[in-house]
């Protein structure tokens, strides 16, 4: 009986993610917000549900109610587009407008600008060349892989938890790692729209340069996830340029599986699983796990001690606790994900480990259920109205990059929740600020008159 009751949730699941994808942009490949809410649905929080009924950790309890959460927020996704009088034709029309560049010198130098910034902020925020980098130095130089990874991860951890937990002293790194993801990657979306504008070589030489440099300092402590965004962000915005055929999406596709194996040959995990005979399927199993499952099945064990009374329901502090974390020079404290990895293994004592969620986790540990699905559709409601004003604006590199990232972000609301989100998307004021200090002092030199000669 349960697995028919979980057939009936799937196909309801995708039935909904049709109708709403038809009156969202006309069934093209077009990554708008609200297609990326469903999908980050669809693909990174549902199957978790299935999965830990597979395996017969769970009951169709978390299946149910992720199914709940993500039918309201459809229904808040098209009330919202109802509310911005939002036409299916809009994406497309958006997607056929030219991309317009009033000073290609002046929107070089101010990218320019924007990329010595960031280079001094990761210096600072590394105190020198990042780890990755030392890392994939010492490979080729033949170093012990086994004391890199150990390297990599005993920096990351340093850099992301060690001033939570009192083993560094707070020198602003959350700020300056926000800085650094969101920096480059709004930087590499105006170089590469400007390059499809242009097909100046100036220009995909700066995208070049520009991709390494953003792999060495937004992976720069061994953290994979934030670069595969930026990856994600840029084929966003490749859909409202190009059109693409199902072929070159099974591409997209596949290259990421890929490029997420080749990240992972320097994480602990995988040196271990390359020393298995049949490693490659072992690494391409373990990728998947952690794309299609990963962090959500946290959000399985959160619901499940709900239930258990292992948790109990905390009135909003979760959500306290990430307003604060999003203020500029604070911690927040220990996250709920540090909780969570403690009554998983009640034994650790020392562990810094995290059990992430997404933000289900969240709003079931405050609210339960009746808060849950409330929260769910009014973030839908709130992307759905804010979609059609993105799709109204004209197509300059910088508003290409602008549009993408918060395309991105505000798709991002149900896997990290408003706080993180809108903290990110504030600090692409910064970047967009220095760019824009950066061009316009070039446009306001004066110009020197050529002479003839003869």
């Amino acid at each position: 009986m349960d697995v028919f009751l979980l057939v009936g949730c799937a196909v309801v699941t995708l039935t909904v993610f049709g109708y709403v994808w038809g009156k969202d942009n006309g069934y093209r490949f077009m990554l708008t917000p609200v297609m990326m809410l469903m999908l980050n649905e669809l693909g990174r929080i549902l199957p978790a549900g299935y999965h830990a009924f597979n395996i017969g950790y769970a009951d169709t309890t978390p299946t149910l109610i992720m199914t709940g959460a993500f039918l309201a927020l459809c229904a808040g996704s098209l009330l919202g587009l109802s509310l911005g009088n939002y036409r299916t034709s809009l994406a497309a029309t958006f997607r056929a407008k030219p991309i317009e560049i009033r000073s290609p010198n002046a929107t070089f130098y101010g990218a320019l600008a924007v990329g010595l910034f960031l280079f001094a902020v990761g210096i600072a925020l590394y105190r020198g060349f990042p780890p990755v980098g030392q890392a994939l130095l010492g490979l080729v130089a033949g170093d012990d892989s086994h004391e890199l990874s150990v390297m990599v991860g005993t920096s990351r951890a340093a850099l992301t938890k060690g001033y939570i937990f009192g083993q560094e002293e707070y020198r602003g790194q959350g700020v300056l790692k926000f800085v650094t993801q969101t920096g480059w990657t709004v930087l590499l979306l105006i170089a590469i729209s400007s390059y499809w504008k242009t097909k100046e070589r100036r220009w995909l030489l700066f995208s070049g340069i520009g991709f390494v440099l953003s792999f060495l300092f937004i992976a720069g402590d061994g953290t994979r996830g934030p670069f595969l965004e930026m990856i994600y962000v840029i084929i966003a915005m490749a859909s409202f340029v190009f059109v693409f055929k199902p072929k070159q999406i099974a591409i997209f596709f596949v290259v990421g599986i890929l490029l997420g194996m080749a990240l992972s040959a320097y994480s602990p995990k995988a040196l271990f699983i390359l020393k298995e005979p049949n490693w490659p399927i072992l690494l391409l199993g373990s990728i998947l796990e952690r794309v299609f499952v990963g962090n959500a099945i946290n959000d399985v064990y959160a619901i499940e001690f709900l239930r258990d009374g292992t948790l109990y329901q905390r009135g909003g502090t979760l959500h306290l606790r990430d307003l604060v974390a999003s203020l500029p020079g604070t911690s927040g404290g220990k996250p709920f994900a540090f909780e969570l990895f403690q009554i998983m293994n009640p034994n650790s004592i020392k562990g810094t480990s995290y059990f992430t969620g997404t933000y289900i986790t969240k709003t079931m540990v405050d609210f339960g259920l009746l808060g849950t699905l409330p929260i769910f559709f009014l973030v839908g409601l709130f992307v759905g109205w804010v979609q059609p004003m993105l799709l109204k604006m004209k197509r300059t590199p910088v508003n290409l990059a602008l549009f993408s990232y918060a395309t991105y972000q505000l798709g991002f609301f149900v896997i990290a929740g408003p706080f993180p989100v809108v903290t990110q998307i504030l600090l692409v004021g910064l970047t967009i600020g220095i760019f824009l200090m950066g061009r316009d002092l070039v446009r306001a030199l004066p110009r020197v008159p050529r002479t003839e000669t003869t």
